[in-house]
């Protein structure tokens, strides 16, 4: 496992498409590619989705063949997007707990923000949230619908973390896969 924040200055091969909202980019610390979709909602953040380089070298080749190979994800709509391609995203609204979970306990003295950027772990950027007695790894939601049903498929390698109450507020990776 390896802690990491995602930065601007360390993005590399970086394409920006102005119609459809999204970068392309190379991440050579992780030596993979990555499509960042810009989300606006109450901020503007960036949802983050693996690619390859061919994926990358399609857009570079035929933009019309990548739109219609990443349309789900470039759609943004929240019964599509959350694809096994999305990896994690700037903001904690995109992982997996109930909304402001990373509130549930005390921060460490000192800090403001439980979000401590990321835990990347077999190709996945989990949340880092760190409290004063504690830090666990969140997974972003991928949730994949196949017709009536939906499949979580980052929660086969997570427990459920619970409140001082007993109280469920987010899914967490197990310490034996980091």
């Amino acid at each position: 496992m390896r802690y990491l924040h995602i930065s601007h200055s360390g993005k590399t091969d970086e394409i920006v498409d102005h119609e459809r909202w999204f970068t392309l980019f190379y991440y050579p610390e992780l030596n993979e590619y990555f499509l960042g979709c810009l989300v606006t909602w109450i901020a503007h953040y960036e949802r983050y989705y693996r690619i390859t380089k061919s994926d990358y070298e399609l857009y570079t080749d035929n933009k019309e063949g990548f739109y219609a190979r990443f349309a789900d994800e470039l759609s943004q709509k929240a019964d599509v997007c959350f694809s096994e391609r999305f990896v994690g995203a700037a903001v904690l609204r995109d992982y997996d707990g109930a909304p402001r979970f990373q509130d549930a306990y005390p921060l460490p003295d000192g800090e403001n923000n439980p979000f401590q950027g990321y835990g990347y772990v077999d190709g996945i950027l989990y949340a880092r949230i760190v409290w004063k007695d504690n830090e666990i790894l969140v997974p972003p939601l991928q949730a994949i619908k196949n017709g009536d049903e939906i499949r979580y498929p980052l929660r086969e390698k997570c427990e459920l973390q619970t409140d001082k109450n007993g109280k469920p507020i987010c899914y967490k990776l197990k310490p034996e896969y980091y």
